[in-house]
């Protein structure tokens, strides 16, 4: 069995709930429009910067973000860690 994908699903249930819990509240504080303002501009640098990390990967060759980062060296491969 792979033990990443435990893993992987207790983040992403952490960060969904935590998020899901939150966003009223945000929603509440800021009002409405500039919340709405402000979650469609954070989508939009989402995938931008999704698109740059897939474009990277594909011009590396690289499958993880383990493999794009042995590209720039030790230093980053810990930082990546």
């Amino acid at each position: 069995m792979n033990t990443y994908l435990p893993v992987a699903l207790t983040l992403a249930g952490c960060s969904i709930g935590a998020g899901l819990v939150a966003l009223p509240a945000a929603f509440d504080q800021a009002r409405p429009p500039v919340a709405g303002a402000l979650l469609g501009f954070t989508a939009l640098l989402n995938i931008y910067s999704l698109w740059y990390v897939a474009a990277a990967a594909k011009l590396s060759g690289a499958t993880n973000y383990g493999e794009m980062a042995l590209c720039f060296g030790q230093r980053a491969r810990l930082a990546m860690v």
